[in-house]
């Protein structure tokens, strides 16, 4: 059992140190990233009479919301292998907030980079939507409280 909950807590810091290495990409490393991006779904963003520059607007905002929302369910599965249901629950809301918040400070000492608090609000709407599909998805299938 320790050795699951040591390699849960292993994969939830190392994806969490992947999102903060997307933080710490120089202003122009990471808009050509997200360019990229942008240029490969234009086509299918085009059908909703979406410009490139609004598009990618999109897509930096849905990679905030996407990055956080995968996290919660690392951190949901290290944090109920660790600590009893309250515990576990305080963990996840504590990540859930921290993690943001440290993320954007982050950016506040990267050249071309800017913290944002939109950028906070995006990221933990992410974490908690995905809470929220995962208490429902428990709830389905077990028939319990999630």
């Amino acid at each position: 059992m320790k050795r699951k909950t040591a390699l849960l807590w292993a994969a939830t810091i190392l994806y969490t140190l992947l999102i903060f290495s997307f933080s710490l990409m120089k202003g122009s490393s990471s808009d050509s990233l997200s360019q990229g991006g942008t240029f490969f779904l234009m086509p299918f963003l085009r059908m909703f009479g979406l410009s490139f520059e609004d598009s990618h607007v999109l897509m930096r905002k849905l990679a905030h919301f996407g990055e956080y929302y995968i996290l919660l369910f690392f951190v949901r599965a290290a944090s109920e292998n660790t600590f009893p249901k309250k515990g576990a629950m305080l963990c996840i809301i504590l990540y859930g907030i921290l993690a943001p918040v440290l993320d954007e400070t982050i950016q506040l000492f990267v050249p071309g980079r800017a913290g944002a608090l939109l950028d906070v609000v995006i990221d933990m709407s992410g974490y908690f939507a995905a809470w929220a599909t995962a208490s429902l998805i428990h709830q389905r299938i077990s028939g319990q409280d999630g």
